[in-house]
């Protein structure tokens, strides 16, 4: 069956409506899949962000513990009890980043609890250089125990930070790939769409001009005839009519 203009139209009209449609349902689904995508890798970044805080936060107390055994100078207590309270809060921020891993959840608070035993230490260590004097404090720190927690504490942080950073990096590429893929689906189904419209304009522009050619030729079969000639619509009103016709009338 052969279609008229007005229905190539039509056609080509819903084609290209039914592309935009499917473009847009493909689209928000691969908007929906980079937003968690980026969601988790912007979590993962805080994780690691705070895991590295907690190291600043332990290597600034111990810093300050090292500077307050050597001189005995006070001031370097409070450099000491911010760093505490820094580690505290990085250590809290961790564990609410973990919630809802127990696997995780469960390392981080074993990395709170070394903390708290190197803080534990480093306190013993600064009442034993003010109360016993430096040889004294000196001998607590030879030890071994604040060392051996330091290597432990650092342990820790690692295999968390490569545990956060494997995933992360996968998380990374599904997410550009989600990306590029979204946006060759949309370059393709916009080149689609703008093909579909530019065909269905060459076809119609050549269904009309092959019924304007139709028209031309019957009218020109009309004023050739010798007898008047009327074309009437369904309702009797006249349409056409020929030339012999017009001499008449």
């Amino acid at each position: 069956m052969r279609l008229t203009p007005q229905q190539k139209i039509s056609t080509a009209f819903v084609a290209a409506m039914s592309v935009a449609v499917v473009i847009g349902m493909l689209a928000y689904w691969s908007a929906s899949r980079t937003r968690d995508a980026a969601t988790w890798v912007a979590h993962s970044e805080e994780v690691v962000g705070a895991l590295l805080a907690v190291v600043t936060a332990e290597t600034r107390f111990l810093t300050a513990e090292r500077a307050y055994l050597i001189t005995g100078d006070d001031t370097y207590l409070e450099t000491y009890d911010e760093a505490v309270a820094s580690a505290g809060t990085a250590i809290r921020k961790a564990r609410e980043l973990t919630a809802n891993d127990p696997s995780r959840l469960r390392r981080v608070q074993v990395l709170g609890a070394l903390i708290d035993q190197l803080e534990g230490f480093t306190g013993r260590l600064m009442r034993t250089r003010r109360d016993q004097g430096f040889q004294q404090a000196a001998a607590l720190l030879m030890s071994g125990s604040g060392e051996r927690l330091q290597q432990a504490i650092g342990a820790n942080v690692s295999g968390l930070i490569a545990e956060e950073r494997g995933p992360l990096a996968q998380r990374r590429q599904r997410m550009d790939r989600t990306s590029a893929w979204a946006l060759d689906l949309i370059l393709a189904g916009t080149a689609l769409a703008v093909l579909i419209g530019w065909v269905a304009d060459t076809r119609t522009r050549h269904s009309f001009a092959a019924l304007q050619q139709a028209e031309g030729r019957f009218r020109a079969l009309m004023d050739s005839a010798p007898d008047a000639m009327l074309v009437v619509d369904e309702k009797g009103g006249i349409t056409l009519v020929n030339a012999r016709a017009e001499s008449l009338f």
